[in-house]
């Protein structure tokens, strides 16, 4: 009976995050298309007109992970105002990189500030987005907004320009005990980290995700020869698949039970 009742629980958990009519797929790009940060951002624009093709498709937004799905990203970071102590280690801040309707398409509501727009782009001023705890916990009697945060490996600051709603980006546990705050970057000015290979999630908003999700991999593969499709599948499957191992348990259990 607990164990029902805690899967029960996890599967009506508000995620923060809108998984209904949406399609998660994961693409990759080697030297040849993503030779430099320019290349990479020409390339996204134009897969988006590809996946805007697709059927019932409404929007096409970008990002380096997707939610419930347990990949890491972690980066050690300065906090303005919070010097770390001699011989400690660094803060560790969850990043997700996003493009501007990254928020409005999985729904995450903002609570303060902007989200981000066309302008935050490579050589704007950096800018970065966090989350509603990350704020509460770092400046808990002031506003959040102005305050500036700088990855340990670079010389930049950047300022915070909005605060969201927390979401369940690693799992419906939580995140790993380790990580003391979530950040938000545009791509525009992330991209010039990646290197010469890109691998990242469109997020394609459609009133038929499962005819997206048949039609995907061809249209890409017909256009792009050189860019890779690993995998294309819906949120509302990905929440489901979080709790998986609890449901397995439950019906073990149940299954006992009722022997």
């Amino acid at each position: 009976g607990l164990m029902g009742r805690t899967l029960w629980q996890l599967a009506h958990f508000d995620a923060g995050v809108h998984s209904d009519g949406v399609v998660a797929a994961r693409l990759s790009a080697g030297p040849s298309r993503c030779g430099n940060p320019d290349r990479c951002w020409a390339l996204l624009q134009d897969l988006n007109y590809t996946l805007l093709a697709l059927p019932g498709a409404r929007s096409v937004n970008w990002s380096n992970q997707t939610p419930l799905d347990k990949e890491i990203s972690a980066v050690s970071v300065d906090v303005q105002d919070h010097p770390v102590q001699p011989g400690a280690p660094a803060f560790v801040f969850w990043e997700t990189v996003g493009t501007p309707g990254y928020f409005q398409a999985l729904g995450i509501p903002l609570l303060v500030g902007r989200r981000f727009n066309d302008a935050d782009r490579n050589g704007a001023v950096p800018v970065i987005v966090i989350s509603a705890s990350t704020a509460k916990r770092f400046w808990p009697n002031e506003s959040a907004i102005g305050k500036r945060v700088r990855p340990v490996s670079d010389r930049e600051w950047r300022t915070v320009v909005g605060v969201v709603a927390d979401v369940a980006q690693y799992s419906l546990a939580g995140f790993p005990s380790w990580i003391d705050g979530i950040e938000y970057l545009p791509l525009a000015q992330a991209l010039q980290r990646a290197g010469r290979n890109l691998q990242l999630t469109a997020f394609i908003e459609s009133s038929q995700p499962q005819a997206v999700i048949a039609a995907l991999p061809a249209a890409v593969r017909q256009r792009y020869s050189d860019v890779v499709v690993s995998r294309t599948v819906s949120l509302a499957s990905i929440r489901s698949e979080s709790v998986s191992d609890q449901r397995s348990t439950a019906w073990l259990l149940g299954l006992f039970a009722a022997l």
